[in-house]
């Protein structure tokens, strides 16, 4: 049975009532990234280092015309 949604769209809402809102400078830090995995990005970075040396070791001989 398909749902209607006019009765919602351009419905002001205007809050929950007794709940103070929290300041748009709060709510931006329950939103700031976190690394769940310790040392990933660092372990990504090595990885990437690795690629692009075999890449240019490959690249750069003499060899290659």
């Amino acid at each position: 049975m398909p749902r209607s949604y006019e009765g919602i769209i351009g419905y002001e809402w205007k809050g929950s009532p007794g709940r103070i809102r929290m300041p748009l400078e709060q709510r931006a830090k329950i939103f700031m990234a976190f690394t769940p995995l310790t040392g990933y990005s660092e372990l990504l970075r090595k990885a990437e280092e690795a690629a692009r040396s075999r890449f240019d070791d490959h690249h750069n001989t003499e060899d290659n015309f």
